[in-house]
């Protein structure tokens, strides 16, 4: 008995070893990470606190996102008078503008997780939770590169779906979308939607976003603004007031790709503006998207944190 008693107490000890080395194991982690040495990017940084924190085992509070949002200037001489420190992006040609958009788009999905991952975790309150990669603007000598100073955005997904990503086979679109066809972006059973322009002489957010939890207070919310940012399969306009609850069905089954379209633009038929899907983690996520900086529309999509700073 007394044997017995000697194996068991050995057996708690064991446990609490491990228990103890595990968690040692996982400070040291954390300190290496944090501790940044300077061979890694920024947006490996931010890349790699995302996986960290959508693996935490304790709330993610306690692992917090290291991400900036970088302020990325187009120019076509190399100044940029206008921004503070920013990283600055030559363009010769028109299609150099797409090229370089998209890199950013591909680049900001990457960095948080590919719809893979949940870095937002179970312990927060329902809502959007936003991610700006980057602030864009565009320097006046980027107009002599686009004299009407209108960045076309049907050209942009046009690029992305005929073009490969640097060192892969497959396109941008592919990467994005999982798909060169593009059309659905547009369709309508109303008419189709438009991709409207970029004006150059406005700032915009490369962005993402991550819904914990799709809730009915937070899309009211939105219908109740009258911008009628409404995510539905085939965007169709939902009248003004209507309860979001009947709208929620058009979303659950994970689909590849949803909408959210601005129909208080225009003939009531409005224009492209992101996409709604559920990733693999069976979270929610607006993919890759461009954004204008602080317009009516990014305030409608009331993000409930954001998870970048300057």
């Amino acid at each position: 008995m007394a044997i017995k008693n000697k194996l068991g107490e050995l057996t708690t000890q064991q446990i609490v070893m491990l228990v103890v080395l595990i968690v040692s194991f996982a400070v040291i982690l954390i300190f290496l990470f944090f501790l940044d040495l300077g061979k890694t990017t920024d947006d490996d940084i931010c890349h790699n606190s995302v996986v960290l924190r959508a693996n935490s085992v304790v709330s993610v509070d306690t692992v917090p996102l290291r991400c900036k949002t970088e302020n990325t200037c187009f120019s076509g001489d190399k100044t940029c008078e206008s921004m503070t420190n920013p990283k600055v992006v030559q363009v010769d040609k028109e299609t150099d503008v797409y090229e370089k958009l998209a890199d950013r788009m591909a680049n900001c999905w990457w960095m948080f997780g590919e719809g893979k991952l949940n870095y937002v975790g179970t312990d927060k309150n329902p809502g959007l939770y936003c991610s700006l990669c980057n602030f864009v603007e565009f320097d006046d000598s980027a107009l002599k590169v686009i004299p009407s100073g209108k960045v076309d955005q049907e050209k942009l997904y046009d690029y992305m779906a005929t073009k490969k990503m640097p060192g892969k086979k497959f396109t941008y679109a592919e990467y994005l979308y999982g798909t060169n066809d593009l059309s659905f972006l547009t369709e309508s059973d109303t008419g189709a939607l438009e991709y409207g322009t970029l004006d150059m002489g406005k700032q915009y957010y490369i962005m993402t976003a991550m819904d914990s939890d799709l809730d009915t207070a937070f899309w009211g919310g939105v219908i109740a603004l009258g911008i009628d940012l409404i995510p539905v399969a085939r965007a169709i306009p939902i009248p003004k007031g209507q309860l979001a609850g009947a709208v929620l069905s058009a979303i659950k089954p994970k689909q590849l790709i949803k909408y959210i379209g601005d129909f208080g633009k225009g003939a009531g038929i409005g224009y492209f503006v992101g996409t709604l899907g559920v990733g693999k983690s069976g979270e929610s996520y607006i993919g890759p998207t461009i954004v204008e900086a602080n317009s009516e529309v990014f305030k409608a999509l009331d993000c409930k944190e954001v998870n970048t700073r300057a």
